[in-house]
């Protein structure tokens, strides 16, 4: 999703009029959503072509993604700052300020294993090296899980080892064992039906039928 970094800055003059000023990089870069995030946005933008109709003549269109929904100017910070605390009410949450969602992104993002590069250019920081300074906090968690995960990675290569021997003897034994029986050397003996016909001495005794 285009999130043009040229887009007007809101803010007010000394004698409260509202102000728009352009941000200095007049470039554009590329946000990948999730698809929760997409799904919101489409809701939102039916919403507001909606609150569009209504307002009729009374929109003035600034082409912004989050507007007042009356007039389409740009959304005043003291509102979207109360709606922020009463949502972070709800949610049980008592201290974090709007700008902390940033930061709480970019630190889930470092602990879920995301490479420092995509996270830098998804927050539009100027190198990896700024991020890592901002959120560089995040490190020790992040070897620490290193270190857990290394510990698991060592422990079923051990295991995978251990099966491949215990496989390896197991056929090496019924090998020998077969070996053993065809030179006849502790091969059992095989019983033998003896059987005796008419006439046969043994024991100086005469077999008869």
């Amino acid at each position: 999703m285009p999130t043009p970094q040229g887009q007007p800055q809101g803010g007010r003059t000394r004698s409260g009029a509202r102000r728009l000023a352009l941000a200095k990089e007049l470039r554009s870069r590329t946000v990948v959503l999730c698809d929760e995030a997409v799904k919101t946005l489409a809701a939102h933008k039916m919403k507001q072509d909606l609150d569009r109709k209504v307002a009729s003549t009374r929109w003035q269109e600034g082409g912004f993604v989050f507007a007042n929904p009356c007039t389409g100017t740009p959304l005043d910070p003291r509102t979207l700052i109360k709606y922020f605390h009463a949502v972070r009410e709800a949610a049980g949450i008592e201290k974090l300020r709007f700008h902390d969602l940033r930061h709480s992104c970019a630190s889930f993002l470092l602990a879920h294993n995301v490479p420092v590069k995509m996270i830098s250019e998804m927050l539009g920081h100027s190198s990896t090296t700024f991020t890592m300074d901002v959120y560089g906090h995040v490190l020790p968690k992040l070897q620490q899980q290193a270190a857990t995960e290394m510990d698991a990675a060592i422990a079923g290569a051990r295991k995978a080892q251990r099966e491949r021997d215990e496989k390896e003897e197991a056929l090496r034994g019924a090998a020998t064992g077969a070996a053993t029986g065809e030179n006849g050397t502790s091969a059992p003996e095989p019983k033998v039906a003896l059987g005796f016909a008419k006439g046969t001495r043994l024991s100086g005794h005469t077999a008869s039928g």
